[in-house]
């Protein structure tokens, strides 16, 4: 069985010491989107565009809540994974923040992005919780 990307946290498999695999596209497209989520542009050696802006998550987790910064967080993720993971169709994306719902978000530095879209004809949805010290 071939395998499209390893799953994260590396762990040994039961083959030949190699690490655990992902063979479907549904958990291989869930493992990229969080790749790039979870990733500040700039940190990838020859891929500085990888990722999102500091500046927007940043602006999304410690400015006062407002739209503005939101959008700003939306735009790039949707540029990011336009860039990177073209086949992705995102249906619906939102951003939301401590002082958006105090009772979905643990904590004033955490924000949850919910994500809809579709890969190569599957539906499927994310949620990722991002945090000060990601």
């Amino acid at each position: 069985m071939a395998f499209l990307d390893f799953r994260f946290p590396l762990q040994r498999g039961n083959r030949y010491a190699f690490p655990e695999g992902i063979n479907d596209t549904v958990n291989n497209t869930r493992q990229a989107i969080k790749n790039i989520l979870l990733t500040v542009k700039g940190a990838r050696l020859n891929k500085g565009e990888y990722g999102i802006k500091a500046s927007a998550l940043q602006k999304a987790l410690f400015s006062p809540s407002t739209e503005d910064n939101s959008r700003a967080l939306i735009a790039d993720i949707r540029d990011t994974l336009k860039a990177f993971l073209p086949e992705v169709k995102i249906i619906s994306l939102r951003v939301i923040t401590y002082a958006d719902n105090p009772d979905k978000v643990p904590n004033p530095e955490t924000l949850i992005v919910l994500m809809e879209y579709t890969t190569k004809g599957i539906e499927d949805a994310i949620r990722i919780a991002l945090q000060q010290n990601t």
